[in-house]
């Protein structure tokens, strides 16, 4: 493919990008930071291209995936795709509390509550716990110091009930009344 027929191409799908960067726009990343990764996954496709699958469905999957990878790069936290996603059905239920939102979401309330907490999107857990910089993110106003601890491990970490337990020496039942107390305090 000769240069006038690529220039061809990105003219006629550029549109695409647009289109796909208006369902993946979110807060955490600038919008136009997005289209143009979008327009880096087009040029790939346009380079790329296999003759095998249509264009259009050929170019979304560059240009999704460099989209996500741009959200992912702009973002304090690496998000998996499951609360990236479950991000955009949290905000499209705002109105409702975090119990309903849950309920809508088919998720639990904590999850509810760290997309509401704003930053909480990352699969690993960060290791050096004692290093990281605490400005980052937002802690609900009104818990206690243990209850901080065990809101910053299970929305920040990603800690199961058990790690939060062998993590500050308590047992899990502990951690599940003061998990339960803080989506009350909050709510």
């Amino acid at each position: 493919m000769n240069n006038d027929e690529k220039e061809r191409l990105f003219e006629k799908y550029q549109y695409l990008v647009y289109k796909i960067g208006k369902k993946l726009k979110n807060d955490f990343i600038d919008f136009e930071d997005m289209i143009q990764a979008g327009f880096m996954g087009l040029l790939k496709a346009i380079n790329n291209h296999n003759n095998l699958d249509t264009f259009i469905s050929y170019a979304s999957k560059y240009i999704v995936y460099e989209m996500k990878e741009e959200i992912k790069k702009g973002s304090y936290f690496k998000i998996s795709d499951y609360f990236y996603k479950l991000g955009n059905k949290v905000r499209e239920h705002n109105e409702l509390n975090l119990f309903e939102i849950a309920k809508k979401c088919n998720t639990s309330v904590e999850n509810v509550l760290l997309i509401k907490s704003q930053g909480f999107y990352q699969i690993d857990k960060i290791e050096n716990y004692d290093e990281f910089e605490d400005t980052y993110y937002k802690l609900p106003i009104g818990l206690d110091e243990i209850e901080e601890e065990v809101f910053k491990l299970k929305a920040l970490y990603r800690y199961t009930q058990n790690d939060i337990a062998k993590a500050l020496n308590i047992s899990q039942s502990k951690v599940n009344r003061i998990l339960k107390n803080i989506v009350e305090k909050i709510t």
